[in-house]
């Protein structure tokens, strides 16, 4: 048996009845198909009486159902007919692809063909596939070209279970008549001139596979599709389908965009915030007074002026360094792949900013001095009440210069309301906008939640070999490589801890 598809356009859609309405087939209108030119006429295709046992699938896939005919009506120009599409995720999508003309076009499917140069003189009705690109370039109809059609009642589905029996029911591959030009009709599938009804005892292959997908029996359409009862032929008049899926790895030429956004560039947060200053020697060092003179009251008349001695302590601290490196395949030197090594690079400098700037802050809360916070006033964020005093605790010793905060102590600034915490800090400290002469006010992921911490520049001071991170290069002849590295160099130096509080 040979299965062949002729192909037709949409005349209306109806989303609310579900109706597709379809010149299905136009005679005297020559088709391409896979097996030659094709041209059809009134009175050679035969359908059963119970037109809604033909079902429709989506581009000639068994396994796709989305509905099944309606009515036919054979006219002078061609065959029209009805399809209801079946109310599934499959079949709204078909609904809603035809009702908008991305898809519009029909395909007929005739079994037992009978071809004579390439005049269709005979075949039975036995499906159809919606297309998108139906084969007959002058089947572009609009609706008023096609008329009303009598359209029944939607018909139940089948209740029947396709089972063995259905199978012996069906042509065997053994029984399949080999269709040529000059070959004859099957006696069962005679067509007359007004459109002949095949027996009701005639069930084609295809419908019984599409039945059996519809019925959810994959392994009965499996089992029929395996006794080859489709036949070794099908002709599609639809256009042969040339899918991205099968062609994609071997036509497309992708678009190089190179290294894609992963994020912002970090900033170092923590370090701005003491002093600075460049390392020069590997070993820092320096003194401290912890007596110095000082002065009294003074009578004159050539006495003896007051005098105090002063006393001092050594200080020193030796140089940190943060590093990295990869070994890179020198190709990418020598095809001039120089943007993959700069990306590289460029996230190891990234990472050395966030380090360096941990070493900030951890040094801070290592050497910050606990103080004990007071009542907190009504409306006011406890954070705000921290960060005064925590001011208030060195205001003798140092002009506090920032606070860094805890991300739950910093939305509790945000959310307060009417910016009572805001107006709090600024009538205490001066601070204007929660900016005022250097002050700021960090909110860190590196505190616990409620911490606060204040702290005046001079406190610490961070000191930096010019140029870290430092980019080195080497090749590596051996092994056909280039080594790429980055070496950063730093110390922190404590000038005086009474510049750090902790507020607990």
């Amino acid at each position: 048996m040979t299965n062949i598809q002729l192909a037709g356009e949409l005349l209306t859609a109806s989303e609310e009845t579900r109706i597709l309405s379809y010149k299905l087939l136009p005679y005297d209108s020559q088709g391409s198909t896979n097996l030659g030119k094709i041209t059809a006429s009134k009175g050679t295709i035969t359908f059963p009486e119970d037109v809604s046992e033909l079902p429709v699938n989506e581009e000639h896939d068994y396994k796709k159902p989305v509905g099944r005919f309606a009515s036919i009506d054979e006219r002078e120009d061609g065959l029209y007919a009805s399809v209801y599409v079946i109310d599934t995720q499959a079949g709204n999508d078909a609904l809603k692809l035809a009702a908008s003309g991305l898809r519009k076009g029909i395909s007929v499917e005739i079994e037992s063909p009978v071809i004579r140069n390439g005049i269709l003189t005979a075949g039975a009705l036995s499906g159809a596939g919606l297309v998108v690109r139906p084969a007959f370039a002058n089947a572009l109809l609009v609706a008023s070209d096609f008329g009303d059609l009598e359209i029944p009642s939607t018909p139940e589905p089948a209740e029947e279970v396709l089972n063995a029996e259905a199978i012996a029911e069906a042509p065997s591959p053994e029984k399949e008549t080999e269709m040529t030009e000059s070959a004859m009709v099957p006696n069962e599938l005679t067509a007359s001139n007004n459109g002949s009804i095949v027996p009701d005892t005639f069930r084609s292959a295809s419908a019984l596979i599409a039945q059996a997908y519809h019925n959810r029996d994959t392994k009965l359409a499996a089992a029929l599709e395996e006794t080859g009862v489709l036949g070794e032929q099908s002709l599609f008049a639809a256009l042969t389908n040339i899918t991205n899926t099968a062609h994609k790895d071997n036509v497309e030429q992708p678009a190089w965009l190179g290294e894609l956004w992963s994020g912002k560039e970090y900033t170092r947060k923590y370090a701005p915030l003491v002093g600075s200053g460049s390392l020069t020697s590997w070993k820092v060092e320096g003194f401290k007074w912890t007596a110095r003179p000082t002065v009294a009251d003074y009578a004159g008349d050539l006495a003896d002026i007051p005098s105090t001695g002063a006393t001092s302590t050594y200080y020193s601290t030796e140089a940190s360094r943060l590093a990295g490196g990869v070994k890179v395949d020198r190709k990418f030197v020598d095809f001039g792949n120089a943007d993959t090594i700069a990306s590289l690079l460029k996230g190891a400098a990234n990472d050395y900013a966030i380090k360096s700037d941990a070493k900030v802050i951890a040094f801070i809360k290592a050497n910050s001095q606990s103080v004990t916070g007071g009542a907190v006033p009504a409306g006011v964020a406890p954070a705000a009440s921290k960060i005064v005093d925590g001011a208030l605790a060195m205001i003798d010793f140092a002009t506090p210069s920032f606070a860094i905060v805890g991300s739950a102590a910093y939305r509790e600034l945000l959310l307060t309301k009417e910016n009572d915490s805001l107006k709090y800090l600024s009538s205490s400290l001066g601070l204007e906008g929660g900016n005022l002469q250097g002050f700021q006010i960090i909110p860190s992921a590196d505190v616990l939640p409620n911490e606060v911490y204040v702290g005046a520049k001079e406190a610490v001071t961070f000191l930096e070999l010019a140029g870290s991170p430092i980019r080195v290069e080497a090749i590596d002849v051996s092994k056909g490589g280039l080594d790429e590295a980055l070496f950063g160099y730093y110390a922190l130096v404590l000038n005086d801890a009474r510049g750090l509080k902790k507020i607990v």
